[in-house]
């Protein structure tokens, strides 16, 4: 006779052995349905992609490997739960068997005529919502042409010799939005033993460790064929890339690549199904016209400018405000977006580059900034900034951009220099300086800066200064700039650009680099005079506390708004927000305001935004300001009301709140206990370029939020 211990054992072991086999046979009958599967075929460590398309075993008809942009016939078996997938006409098969959540691995076997090659394959099923329409999108009728880019490329590899590769990538979507939809990318290999391959590839991008690395990787699997065709781009050097070729037979060997000049510059018509006929390959990119076109030998004549521009912005008084822009090479990634260094830190951005143009915007601050080849100047753009002002008219200021080399993420030198260095070189020297700035129109501030040397070959020493000037309201965004010690006496210049201020500090220091004096400029007209003194170690820059800026009248204890009459207030802690779409600072606060409301919210806090905003006695201001409040929910996914409050003009605005004894900074923010009454008024936001600073703000915003939801005070 059983125990109950024996008895609660065997029916333990029961029901695992019962949840086993019931996960097993969901597992094998849902490997068995009908459905698309990512597929890899691994070639010493890299894997070659396809997709394979498998019907249910009891149906008729072959499965479909889909690859290069067509779709190959494949004779497919089960014997239980092991497949067999054999290709008509070729000693080439692949062995594989289904395992947990309906993976299939196994082998694909390659027989030649001297040996027989094995490669491990691999096979994912893909969910029902997948967008089988990005490998294939010609299959999809919702989908259509949005626009296409084309360029053609000279190969030189040990086993392919000298070879012709003509890239693709066609942009498509269901509405006439060229920035959105999906890119279809194609590579078509040419080689001189006259063997073509049709290839399918993605495209992907990215700032690391300071650099912008693009990778294209093209991918050709049929059954007998197995490539990958990596090409890299890693500093947007025009025309020219560096990659490899893995394969069953040429395995792995580098290549590289160089733009070819185009004859014609005619749009490429639609791409027909996959050819192995020369002639129609070349028919695909080049037809002829009814004119006869002339030779373009500057493939900048059809592609944009790519790699890394000095960019300035050019004031009514001649002086001029500099950025660091890269833009990407878009023969090699179609859908990639500039970049703009500011202050060591990069900025991704809206944009895009079309034949012989960039035009970036940054819909936020409603402003653009466009550019343009130059004729007579192939390392040149021009063109021009605008942005909204302050009195809602749009200003606009001349812009103009020269290639430039890149030595390491923050030094920049020109084309013609010799100058060497490692790119992730370390700097011989680096040290943080504190600085006391006193501005004549806007008083005392605090410069927080690192100052690094670097010694290259072939080139005098460079100074790299990076940081920040705080003001008593604020601080001047990610800065970036150098002290030239080879003028006399030493120039100092930091500078940013964020698509809504563009700052310029220039100043002459002193031989001991102790002391400077120069100009602020801000914008196309706006410019102040400064003094600097670099402080001893332990010594700051006292600045008013941003918490007593701002007080209320006397007499008044509650803050009373239309908007906190909504019942949905009543009883709750309020954080009251006085921003602008327009304010850079505001922008910075969002994301923290956004943490203490996803945190807080279930316990009873809620946050009013109060918007001031540009032109709006303007015709259409208000149309405009309701859109940017949109826009600026849209970045930050606010869940809270952002109500649109009036001018932006602090005395108007202060003039909405008579509460307040004035509006001194965007952004201000009042947090109020559930009766409404006004816990703490904290005037401007110190943003991430503060460091420290901004960590602090950040506990004390948390603290009192946790204050007013608790009804505590510390």
């Amino acid at each position: 006779m059983m125990n109950r211990k024996t008895t609660g054992a065997i029916l333990l072991l029961f029901m695992i052995v019962s949840t086993i086999c019931h996960t097993s046979s969901v597992t094998h009958a849902t490997s068995r349905e009908a459905s698309w599967h990512r597929a890899v075929i691994r070639v010493d460590d890299a894997e070659i992609p396809f997709y394979l398309h498998l019907p249910k075993p009891e149906q008729p008809g072959q499965a479909i490997l889909r690859s290069g942009g067509e779709d190959w016939p494949v004779e497919h078996s089960w014997q239980g739960d092991r497949l067999t997938l054999t290709f008509p006409g070729q000693d080439s098969v692949i062995h594989a068997s289904v395992g947990r959540r309906g993976v299939l691995t196994g082998r694909w076997i390659r027989s030649g005529d001297e040996h027989t090659q094995e490669f491990r394959f691999r096979a994912e099923p893909r969910s029902d919502t997948d967008p089988i329409a990005l490998f294939d999108w010609r299959k999809n009728y919702c989908l259509h042409e949005v626009d296409r880019r084309t360029a053609s490329w000279r190969i030189e590899s040990a086993s392919l010799g000298s070879a012709t590769l003509i890239l693709t990538s066609t942009h498509v979507g269901d509405t006439g939005d060229r920035h959105g939809g999906l890119v279809a990318h194609q590579a078509i290999l040419s080689t001189s033993s006259g063997d073509v391959f049709q290839l399918s590839g993605a495209r992907s991008g990215g700032l690391y460790r300071g650099r912008y690395h693009i990778d294209s990787r093209y991918a050709l699997f049929n059954g007998t064929e197995c490539m990958l065709l990596t090409l890299r781009d890693d500093d947007g050097q025009y025309g020219k890339l560096k990659g490899e070729l893995v394969g069953v037979d040429q395995r792995r060997e580098s290549l590289t690549a160089t733009i070819l000049p185009r004859e014609t510059k005619q749009e490429t018509p639609d791409v027909p199904p996959a050819t192995h006929d020369p002639e129609q390959i070349n028919a695909m990119t080049d037809q002829p016209t009814s004119e006869p076109t002339t030779s373009t030998p500057d493939p900048a004549a059809f592609l944009p400018p790519s790699g890394w521009f000095t960019v300035e912005l050019l004031r009514e008084d001649g002086a001029a405000i500099p950025f660091t822009l890269f833009v990407p090479n878009q023969a090699i990634v179609h859908d990639a977006a500039p970049v703009i260094r500011a202050g060591g830190k990069p900025v991704l951005l809206v944009g895009r580059s079309s034949a012989g143009a960039v035009s970036i915007t940054f819909p936020h601050y409603d402003a653009e900034l466009r550019l343009s080849a130059s004729t007579d100047d192939a390392g040149l753009l021009t063109g021009e900034y605008r942005r909204t002002g302050a009195d809602g008219s749009r200003l606009s200021m001349p812009a103009r951009a020269t290639r430039v080399q890149r030595l390491t993420p923050d030094i920049m030198i020109p084309l013609d220099s010799t100058a060497a260095m490692p790119s992730d070189a370390a700097p011989v020297s680096e040290r943080a300086e504190t600085w006391r700035f006193d501005f004549e129109k806007g008083g005392p501030a605090r410069g927080l800066f690192t100052i690094a040397r670097y010694e290259p070959e072939n080139a005098d020493p460079i100074h790299t200064v990076r940081g920040t000037i705080m003001t008593p309201t604020g601080d001047y965004r990610f800065l970036s700039g150098d002290i030239d010690m080879q003028s006399d006496p030493p120039r100092f210049s930091l500078s940013t650009f964020d698509g809504a201020h563009a700052f310029h500090f220039q100043a002459r220091m002193d031989s001991d680099l102790a002391h400077m004096e120069g100009r602020f400029f801000s914008g196309p007209t706006y410019s102040d005079s400064f003094t600097a003194t670099r402080l001893p170690d332990g010594e700051d820059v006292e600045l008013p506390d941003p918490f007593t800026e701002v007080s209320l009248r006397p007499g008044v204890s509650r803050l009373r708004l239309p908007q906190l009459e909504d019942p949905k207030y009543a009883g709750k802690a309020v954080i009251v927000n006085i921003m602008g779409t327009w304010c850079p600072n505001c922008h910075d606060e969002a994301p923290v305001l956004a943490d203490l409301h996803r945190r807080y919210n279930d316990q009873g806090l809620e946050i009013l935004s109060l918007a001031y905003e540009f032109g709006l006695d303007r015709e259409g201001g208000e149309e405009r300001a309701l859109r940017q409040i949109e826009r600026f929910r849209e970045r930050h996914r606010t869940t809270w009301e952002i109500a649109l409050a009036g001018s932006s003009d602090k005395q108007q605005a202060a003039a909405t709140l008579p509460a307040l004894s004035a509006v001194k900074a965007y952004p201000t923010t009042i947090f109020l206990d559930r009766d409404h009454t006004v816990r703490a008024i904290h005037s401007g936001f110190a943003g991430p370029a503060t460091g420290e600073r901004h960590e602090e703000v950040k506990r004390e915003f948390e603290r009192l939020a946790r204050e007013i939801v608790e009804g505590t005070k510390r």
